[in-house]
């Protein structure tokens, strides 16, 4: 591995408090979401890769503010399978009105990670995602099963690692309603300002109607606040810290802004028990 120069070395200080600044500025204020991870396609933990994470989530618009309580089990098979469950809990503060809190929907997830990442050549996984309506009809959720099927791309740098998804969701339609289905692109990178720390960050667009889905233990995502409306499009720009204290355990903060006027603030962790990271 390259070591960093002395001068380096103080820059990755410096961006590393700029960025614990604003994300715990950024906390004061209400969120929602879903930290960064770029997932790396074709690279293999160890002999076991089970994982499991949980998070923080805090989100406002004006209106309202939002608490997420995000949690993730993710195990892998042999042949690169990877099956994600994801429950979670929600409450919602309105500025007027009366608050609420439930369950949200329940997610499971399949990737599949080919191996083609070579030198000269990037990773490739596909994946399929389907939310189950376990949140109440309503501000909760819409009551219906949206399916989502996206590809990612991701090469490993020296520096930093790249990650391309391109996803696109079928939306259920609730009673009275007739939603779009929804496009999204996201690019994301984590760079190694030292071998323990990475700056994590992301940029998201979406366009359709519903909501991008929430992961804990990844740092960004459309929540329920301030989602693209009926054929509108959305843009989000995440950027946080990922501190991985040993083999098995990660911590992530960071802050997320989106082009409908909300802010968010994520606190996640994650637990690797064969030791992948």
């Amino acid at each position: 591995m390259i070591q960093p120069s002395r001068g380096r070395s103080l820059v990755s200080y410096i961006l590393a408090v700029i960025v614990i600044a604003a994300a715990l500025s950024i906390a004061v204020t209400p969120s929602s979401a879903r930290l960064l991870k770029t997932r790396q396609p074709g690279q293999r933990a160890g002999p076991l890769q089970f994982t499991v994470g949980s998070g923080f989530e805090y989100e406002t618009d004006g209106e309202e503010s939002e608490y997420g309580l995000p949690f993730l089990a993710e195990y892998g098979f042999a042949g690169g399978l990877k099956l994600g469950l994801q429950p979670s809990a929600v409450w919602i503060h309105k500025k007027r009105g009366a608050s609420l809190s439930g369950l949200g929907d329940f997610e499971s997830t399949l990737t599949w990670e080919l191996p083609t990442e070579r030198r000269t050549r990037p990773g490739l996984a596909l994946e399929g995602t389907v939310k189950w309506p376990t949140a109440r009809r309503g501000e909760l959720g819409t009551g219906e099963r949206d399916i989502t099927l996206g590809v990612l791309v991701g090469k490993e740098l020296v520096a930093c690692n790249l990650e391309l998804n391109a996803g696109y969701t079928l939306m259920g339609d609730p009673p009275g309603a007739d939603l779009q289905d929804v496009l999204e692109f996201a690019l994301a990178t984590e760079y190694h300002l030292r071998p323990e720390l990475d700056l994590l960050a992301e940029v998201i667009t979406a366009s359709g109607a519903g909501g991008r889905r929430k992961t804990a233990g990844s740092l960004s995502g459309f929540g329920n606040i301030g989602g693209p409306e009926q054929g509108q499009r959305e843009t989000e720009a995440t950027l946080g810290l990922a501190r991985t204290f040993n083999a098995f355990l990660k911590l992530e903060l960071g802050g997320v802004i989106k082009s409908g006027g909300s802010v968010q603030a994520v606190v996640a962790w994650e637990w690797d028990f064969g030791g992948g990271q």
